[in-house]
């Protein structure tokens, strides 16, 4: 990056392109994807030269990074607003920035207004395509340390809207916390729902976390309004999308989310399943997971319960189509089953796998095997009578030796 006069004398940051072929397609680009999200919260580009080997920009005041962190909630919410409005038009038309870090959020005084913008399109992944040539490789990171999200270390190409999310997830933690997000670890706010809301943007699993900047920067704001007093609360007044962030930010409450999952009917899970699945699917994955891991203060009565009920948001994932989803949800709870040795859940799960069409059982039997609950579940299989009705999964398992 230099610095120079633009003809009228003021002074502008110029970039130069390098001669290395691979880095003068990504140099066009970053230009090209600038100019499509252009707006007040975007870098402007001022020039650039027709065969894309320079651009030039206004010089910026200082960058995110050169903060000192922890910095107050408004700040971070600052930040965030003007990454969602920065990148929303390339988002929208499928591109993914794929390098968000404090380095490419900068301070701007600019045609008369001071604000944070958004730099570094020089990764930009265009929509599916629409890319010619693959820049980035399969087997390294595509991005930068601890910034970028699981996905990006393994095939940047296929990183969605969800890797601009957990950058900006991270961005916000760090902003909050003073804590440099390194692979696999970012430091959660002490605050509840904000807890929840950061931590369901980092997720490792690109589906579960927000799918847009919009959908962050809602739960941000939203985490920051009264706090809710409880989960019936919100059940009575149907904020379903705030239900699943209640209970990631209450992870100490295990035992009462045993009992107050259960009373949800299934027209209620449903609705919940509706309006915000990925909240859904990961609430019964914490509690189940923390349930195997210790239920020394819950009652069997309780465990088996949730256990049984918790059969209807796996239906309902496959009742969508959404495999993933229902194969994450049944390897906790199956897993859960198994660990804790519960028979009545087993039964109840059989007899509802019983009714499942070829791929549904599919998925079951997939999850059966990764939770390692195949030979628990062939057992209390084998003392079933054998019906007319009865489909190939649930025969495998009851003639399992």
């Amino acid at each position: 990056m230099w610095t120079a006069l633009d003809p009228a004398g003021a002074r502008v940051a110029l970039k130069l392109s390098s001669a290395e072929e691979r880095v003068e397609r990504r140099f066009k680009r970053e230009i090209e994807a600038m100019q499509a999200a252009a707006g007040p919260f975007t870098m402007p580009v001022l020039e650039h030269d027709a065969s894309f080997s320079w651009y030039s920009m206004p010089v910026a005041d200082k960058t995110l990074w050169d903060l000192r962190p922890p910095v107050s909630v408004e700040l971070a919410v600052a930040v965030l607003e003007s990454a969602a409005k920065a990148l929303g038009p390339i988002h929208a038309s499928g591109q993914v920035h794929r390098d968000l870090k404090p380095q490419n959020i900068l301070h701007l005084t600019h045609s008369g207004t001071r604000r944070w913008v958004i730099a570094g399109f020089g990764i930009v992944r265009n929509a599916p395509g629409l890319t010619s040539q693959q820049l980035t490789r399969a087997d390294g990171l595509t991005g930068t340390e601890g910034w970028a999200p699981p996905e990006q270390y393994r095939d940047a190409h296929m990183a969605t809207v969800a890797a601009d999310v957990y950058a900006m997830g991270g961005i916000v933690s760090w902003l909050l916390s003073g804590v440099r997000p390194t692979f696999g670890s970012i430091k959660l706010p002490d605050s509840p729902r904000l807890r929840a809301a950061i931590k369901r943007a980092t997720l490792s699993n690109p589906s579960a976390r927000y799918q847009s900047l919009t959908e962050l920067l809602a739960a941000v704001n939203s985490s920051l309004e009264t706090a809710v007093t409880s989960f019936d609360s919100l059940v009575a007044s149907n904020r379903w999308g705030d239900a699943g962030a209640f209970i990631a930010g209450h992870p100490s409450h295990l035992d009462r989310f045993v009992t107050d999952l259960p009373r949800l009917t299934a027209a209620q899970v449903r609705q919940w399943y509706a309006a915000d699945p990925a909240g859904l699917v990961a609430s019964v994955v914490d509690i189940a997971d923390g349930m195997a891991a210790d239920h020394s203060d819950l009652s069997f009565r309780d465990i088996d319960r949730f256990l049984s009920w918790s059969i209807h948001p796996v239906s309902e994932a496959l009742r969508n189509g959404h495999f993933d989803g229902a194969e994450e949800l049944a390897t906790s709870v199956f897993g859960a089953i198994a660990s804790i040795g519960q028979f009545a859940p087993a039964l109840d799960s059989i007899e509802w796998m019983n009714k499942l069409d070829k791929r549904g059982q599919e998925a079951m039997e997939t999850s059966l095997h990764v939770s390692g609950a195949y030979g628990f579940f062939a057992r209390q299989a084998s003392g079933r009578w054998q019906s007319r009705g009865e489909n190939d999964l649930v025969r495998e398992l009851r003639e399992q030796k």
